[in-house]
């Protein structure tokens, strides 16, 4: 799946999303490869052969090479595309594997969490996400986000090393997070370091973790069950086609308020 794309893309041709995606990744290091030669490795016959052409019959394929063709002229880059088989694509593999850490609320308990602790302008923004599973603001907007890569549309990379004086003050206003069950210690250790107020999504694991007492012991702003162990579309999952809402969670699901107000 192509992360940040809007819905016509994802719904488009293979070979347009392959174009769509060989874009972002030019994007994502516009800074290193700025003003070079870049020699780009790809298993799409049909996007090499558009790209030497020039152009293709399917129009959403021309849109994208077009895309493609501004961001090498806006980054000053001679782009040269190699077809390199699919079990030859390092790159390959990690791209088709699935993991539940790229789960998030599903629409109506991401309504249940603004409400309960949005305040009137709601979450300020996402601190644990990838473009395609990040939650929205009140307008439907992509919440600001910061992911464990470097992606289109991040702020920054791996929050652990983050800090609001390096943002605009409503960056890091009214945070929410929903970290990996193994990272929720460090979550709450780093954020009690910042004296940040926050919204965390936990989910009750049995037995539970010697971070419960923690968490429970520093919340004192509210701590709301959501959705019981074996519930099925409480948390949306990666699929081949986008999301699912099909998986029963293993587990009840929390949201804390931890904070300084």
């Amino acid at each position: 799946m192509i992360t940040g794309m809007p819905r016509s893309a994802i719904l488009a041709d293979i070979a347009t999303k392959e174009t769509l995606a060989l874009n972002k990744v030019l994007e994502s290091f516009a800074d290193s490869i700025k003003n070079s030669w870049v020699d780009a490795f790809v298993d799409s016959t049909v996007l090499v052969r558009s790209w030497t052409r020039k152009g293709s019959r399917s129009h959403t394929l021309s849109d994208a090479l077009k895309k493609l063709f501004r961001t090498m002229t806006k980054l000053n880059i001679d782009l040269h595309l190699t077809f390199v088989p699919s079990f030859q694509n390092q790159a390959d593999p990690p791209s088709r594997s699935l993991t539940l850490q790229d789960a998030k609320l599903c629409p109506s308990l991401w309504v249940v969490a603004q409400e309960l602790y949005g305040g009137e302008d709601g979450h300020s923004d996402d601190l644990m996400a990838r473009p395609s599973n990040a939650q929205s603001d009140l307008s439907g907007a992509q919440l600001p986000l910061f992911s464990e890569t470097l992606l289109p549309g991040s702020l920054g990379i791996n929050v652990f090393v983050q800090s609001p004086d390096l943002y605009d003050v409503s960056i890091f206003k009214n945070p929410y997070v929903f970290p990996p069950i193994c990272l929720i210690p460090h979550v709450i250790q780093y954020l009690r370091s910042l004296q940040l107020s926050y919204t965390i999504v936990i989910p009750d694991v049995f037995p539970r973790r010697f971070w419960w007492p923690l968490l429970t012991s520093t919340c004192s702003f509210g701590a709301t069950p959501v959705s019981l162990c074996g519930t099925a579309g409480a948390l949306l999952t990666p699929s081949r086609n986008g999301f699912s809402n099909h998986w029963p969670i293993p587990w009840d699901l929390w949201i804390f308020r931890i904070g300084q107000e």
